[in-house]
Order: structure tokens, then C-alpha cells, then sequence
């Protein structure tokens, strides 16, 4: 991909990044106070480690997060459920961020997070894998979800 900033890591991390401005701009919209913004960090947790489970699963068959040719489909594990658990940790912790921050703002973030990766990203990336590994892909697509 030659933008780099479409990059889902960078889409995560300039997210997470608006979800604290915006505490820190509109502080009048921060409703969700200690101890029960500490909620969040359940959702951050857990999107963190379906990530981790989800990267490790593509690392033990060599094939790459990134828009490099796919050699391998990965359909075991977390896989099953998901065509995208990656992406759906990815709004986990968005989602965990903006209770812990407490601010209804906040929310835009794994919103637009959202909107980016399934608009913009996962149509490349759907394209890109069927050129990669054809029918194989093109039956997994129809047999797992995109997202959950």
C-alpha cells in the first residue's frame, strides 16, 4: 500500500491519539467517572490480547500483517470467527479507551476507526488476498464473517 498512514497499526494509533485529545479539548463531555470508567480497561485488555493472538497466529505460518503477498490463509484459531480479529481488537481498544477516558466524544474514535477499515482498507485487502491465493480465499470468504 503506498499510503502509509492507511496502515492499520497507524489508523489504531492516530485513533487512540483523537480519543485523548478530545478528553483533554472538551472536558465538559467527560460523564464517566472513577471507579466506573475503569470498565474501559476490560475492553482494552481484551482487544489487546485477541490482537496478540491473532498477530502470533500469522507469525507461526510466515505470513504477513502488512500489504505484502499473501502466502499463506490463515483460518484456524481466532480466524474462524473472524476474518478480521485484528480489526475487531482494534475497536475493542478504542472502545476501552473512550469509557476509561470517560468522554462521549471519545467515541468518534473507534467510530471512525471503524468506518476507515471497513470502507477503505479491508476492500483493498479482500482484493489484494484474492490475487494472492484465488478460490482458496474467495471460500473462506464465504464460509467467515468480516468481523464477528
Amino acid at each position: 500500500m503506498k499510503n502509509k498512514f492507511l496502515l492499520p497499526p497507524n489508523l489504531l494509533y492516530g485513533s487512540a491519539i483523537l480519543a485523548i485529545i478530545l478528553y483533554f479539548v472538551f472536558p465538559r463531555f467527560n460523564l464517566v467517572e472513577f471507579p466506573h470508567n475503569l470498565i474501559g480497561l476490560i475492553f482494552m485488555a481484551t482487544g489487546a490480547g485477541l490482537n496478540i493472538i491473532a498477530w502470533q497466529k500469522f507469525m507461526r505460518v510466515g505470513t504477513s500483517e502488512r500489504f505484502e503477498k499473501s502466502k499463506k490463509l490463515v483460518t484456524d484459531g481466532v480466524y474462524r470467527y473472524s476474518r478480521n480479529p485484528m480489526y475487531v481488537g482494534g475497536i475493542l481498544i478504542l472502545a476501552g479507551l473512550a469509557i476509561f477516558l470517560g468522554n462521549i466524544l471519545a467515541f468518534i474514535s473507534p467510530i471512525l476507526f471503524f468506518l476507515v477499515i471497513d470502507r477503505v482498507v479491508i476492500p483493498i485487502e479482500d482484493e489484494k488476498t484474492a490475487g494472492d491465493l484465488g478460490e482458496e480465499y474467495m471460500e473462506y470468504k464465504k464460509r467467515v464473517r468480516e468481523w464477528i
